[in-house]
């Protein structure tokens, strides 16, 4: 819903889809009031259907193309590439993979209640294994990309000294960098917790854990 809004423009039959010769850069408003390009748009929409086609060189872009941006677009990009994490990888990731451990644990107090013992289904805890695997991967390479544009806004700064569009972008883009921060601590703080939740999955009687401790379940919660 977030991609559309800011991809989608509220009249699309008022937007020119033609093709421009100039190097004048066509721009429209999208549902959440924001001029975007064509480009902008594609990114959003890129990044919501995990086309890695789209999305795998913005490094490249950062480092070549974004230097020419204005301050304003640099700003647009910074904030797609922190709520994209914001989103796609603490709230739906870090979640589901809490989620899918908890499964796990509550799989084998099921198993135990009715077997009298914990068989290991090697199948799911391979599952719930490689789900970890990726997820070092996004937080190195979002927060790289958001530094790096962060980056480039403070050097536009020191460069325009005494400009105030620079000064305003500065102090957005330090906003926006702070925000990022603490949802890179809150995904690494879920991972963590789901990784613990599995460890002791296997050191508590009824296979569940939480803050608190190893969980207490009566018997009549499993079914007896």
């Amino acid at each position: 819903l977030w991609a559309l809004a800011h991809a989608l423009p509220p009249r699309p039959w008022a937007v020119d889809y033609g093709i421009r010769r100039s190097d004048e850069i066509y721009k429209f408003t999208t549902i959440s009031c924001q001029s975007v390009s064509f480009r902008t748009a594609m990114k959003h929409l890129a990044d919501a259907n995990r086309m890695l086609s789209v999305t795998f060189n913005d490094l490249t872009n950062i480092s070549e193309t974004m230097p020419k941006w204005k301050s304003d677009a640099q700003i647009l990009e910074l904030k797609r590439v922190v709520v994209k994490f914001c989103l796609r990888q603490v709230f739906e990731g870090a979640v589901l993979l809490n989620l899918q451990v908890s499964l796990w644990s509550i799989t084998r107090a099921l198993a135990q209640s009715a077997l009298g013992a914990s068989p290991i289904d090697k199948t799911m805890l391979a599952s719930v294994g490689f789900s970890f695997l990726p997820a070092a991967y996004p937080l190195y390479s979002e927060t790289v990309k958001a530094y790096r544009i962060w980056a480039l806004i403070a050097k536009g700064e020191h460069s325009d000294e005494g400009s105030e569009e620079a000064s305003w972008a500065a102090r957005r883009a330090s906003f926006i960098g702070i925000f990022h921060v603490i949802m890179a601590l809150s995904y690494i703080g879920l991972c963590a917790y789901a990784a613990v939740k599995l460890v002791k999955s296997f050191m508590c009687p009824t296979s569940m854990w939480n803050v608190t401790g190893c969980v207490e379940l009566s018997t009549s919660i499993l079914f007896k």
